[in-house]
């Protein structure tokens, strides 16, 4: 479960609802990061962005926290049942603005 917060407020690791809540909060990556390199999604934002991403989430969330033992095979589900609106794979009603501005992101990131 730490794992999952270390990746997903404090951005230990890239994490997909980070990208999220930094591209909804207008953030852009850091340009040209990703080019030339093997995994052309994972975008970050500058320190002080990251920062300022990780005050907004630990400011304006709250998080609960249960063990799970089947390692987040549950999640598949519960965002087919309730439709988070960040949450973009498994979701039927995921946002296309979502979906358009993380592109942005990705191309800014890669140089484009």
């Amino acid at each position: 479960m730490k794992q999952r917060l270390d990746q997903e407020v404090y951005y230990k690791k890239p994490g997909t609802f980070f990208r999220s809540i930094g591209t909804v909060l207008q953030f852009t990556p850091i340009p040209g990061h990703l080019k030339n390199k093997a995994n052309q999604k994972n975008y970050k934002f500058s320190t002080t962005d990251t920062e300022k991403i990780t005050n907004w989430l630990l400011e304006n969330t709250e998080f609960t926290i249960f063990p799970l033992t089947d390692n987040f095979i549950i999640e598949k589900d519960l965002i087919e049942r309730y439709c988070p609106l960040l949450n973009h794979t498994y979701n039927p009603l995921k946002l296309e603005e979502l979906q358009w501005d993380r592109e942005k992101c990705r191309s800014i990131a890669r140089g484009g």
